[in-house]
């Protein structure tokens, strides 16, 4: 959610804020982000200890809460994520051919990770920022030419090629209207196959584009 806090600040404090660099930008939700972030909440709103949030003190919605994660973890990956394993059985006495307790190694790298995290998240966190997400549009603007209007920024973002959580195009949509406005905008697509991840592991690539910018 950090790009979106910079698209709120860059209009609302727009004689303070410089320059803005948007990794992975997310300017706005649309109908299809806002379905995405009803099934991330679903699970964890589906398992009975969730108790329309009145968990605290007791059993949490702890299986709503991985089964959640797995589709978060998923949705910031893309289809490369388990090509290495494929079907590769979990374990190679367990044909998941045979029964539905015999899992995959994809799946157990999806579950490990997504169990480890129910740890320690909060479900509601869960909840309330994917409704966070799907509310969000800069400034409470129905169009980006009203929202960047009074932007005085330099702003450059870098999305992920591959990222199906937010699509390059969301952020193709904010340039080409900051453009339209005059403003001064550049745009770097980060490469690779891992999706929302990609911004992390990859971000060496925009290094240069970064720094340049940043000394301009």
């Amino acid at each position: 959610m950090g790009s979106m806090q910079g698209f709120e600040w860059t209009p609302s404090h727009a004689g303070f804020v410089e320059r803005h660099i948007a990794l992975l930008p997310m300017p706005e939700a649309d109908g299809f982000l806002v379905s995405w972030m009803n099934v991330w909440s679903a699970p964890i709103l589906s398992d009975p200890n969730w108790n329309g949030g009145n968990y605290h003190g007791a059993a949490p919605p702890t299986a709503g809460t991985i089964q959640a994660l797995n589709i978060i973890y998923l949705h910031q990956r893309n289809r490369a994520f388990g090509a290495r394993e494929g079907r590769t059985p979990a374990a190679a006495d367990k044909n998941p051919m045979q029964s539905l307790a015999n899992g995959f190694q994809a799946e157990a790298g999806m579950f490990g990770p997504s169990t480890a995290r129910a740890r320690i998240f909060d479900p509601a966190s869960i909840v309330l920022g994917a409704r966070a997400v799907a509310m969000f549009s800069q400034g409470g603007k129905a169009t980006h030419d009203k929202a960047f209007a009074p932007v005085k920024a330099k702003t450059l973002m870098f999305p992920a090629k591959s990222d199906i959580l937010f699509f390059p195009a969301y952020s193709q949509r904010a340039r080409d209207s900051l453009q339209k406005l005059g403003k001064k905008v550049e745009y770097f697509e980060i490469d690779g196959e891992g999706g929302h991840f990609d911004g992390v592991f990859n971000l060496r690539m925009a290094a240069d584009v970064m720094g340049k910018f940043v000394a301009d």
